[in-house]
């Protein structure tokens, strides 16, 4: 593999590692006319690229129209990484690759050119959005994460994220203070406001209530009366009807434990 499509290659890696709510993801392509070796392997990595959809190897393809593409500049390579993002759920990546192949390549077929505008209008409709208010201002040791990724602090406030639907953890860490911590569901296009609240670490927690006794059942009078009723039973009930009869040790209403 030659330099410069190392260098391309690197190039997608660190755009994608980097990328926040404010900056679009790009693929990188050769600078001027390929060379006939690169075109070569752009094609065989194309070509494995669409043997890994046909056998519904997703991840795999994608991987190799992204090579393709850094390889070779050719806008089918990425017209087959926007779709393969698309299948992926990883629309906002795919609406950025769209975005991508009609501005660099304005010379479309004009079939494919109408199905990418197409398909770029229904991802913008899925990207979704989560706003975080009430975020404390930017500083070095501030650190906001999404979804387990530190996310880049542009400083604005609030601070605004474009996300896939689905669910998504939000964690904002600072000294002195305990982590913050959300989670979420997203439908398509939905947009979410976290409040983030702040609470100093030193802060002992709210003191519990005291629990209220609980009384014995022992001590109810009408256990007692249901215990009589139970183990006595016929005698109970005759001492009801008859309250000249006493209960003194000796006598069959007395119940002995």
């Amino acid at each position: 593999m030659h330099h410069r499509a190392v260098a391309a290659l690197l190039a997608v890696s660190i755009l994608a590692a980097s990328t926040t709510s404010s900056a679009a993801y790009t693929w990188a392509a050769p600078k001027g006319e390929p060379s006939s070796a690169a075109v070569q392997e752009a094609k065989a990595l194309y070509i494995a690229g669409n043997r890994a959809v046909d056998q519904g190897r997703w991840s795999d393809a994608l991987v190799n129209f992204e090579k393709s593409y850094a390889l070779s500049g050719v806008p089918a390579a990425l017209f087959n990484v926007a779709t393969t993002l698309r299948a992926l759920g990883r629309h906002v990546e795919s609406r950025d690759a769209f975005a991508q192949l009609l501005e660099q390549h304005p010379k479309l077929d004009p079939e494919v050119k109408a199905q990418a505008e197409k398909m770029l209008d229904e991802e913008k409709a899925r990207v979704a959005s989560l706003v975080v208010a009430d975020l404390p201002s930017k500083k070095d040791d501030l650190r906001v994460s999404l979804d387990g990724k530190v996310q880049k602090d542009d400083g604005a406030r609030p601070l605004a994220f474009e996300v896939d639907p689905g669910k998504h953890a939000l964690r904002v860490e600072e000294p002195k203070s305990k982590p913050y911590t959300w989670e979420g569901t997203f439908a398509d296009g939905e947009k979410k406001q976290v409040t983030v609240k702040m609470v100093p670490a030193d802060v002992p927690p709210p003191p519990k209530k005291p629990e209220e006794p609980k009384s014995s059942v022992w001590a109810s009078p009408w256990l007692w009366t249901a215990v009589g009723v139970v183990i006595v039973g016929g005698a109970a009930g005759a001492y009801f009807y008859d309250r000249s009869k006493q209960l003194e040790p000796g006598s069959g209403n007395v119940v002995k434990l």
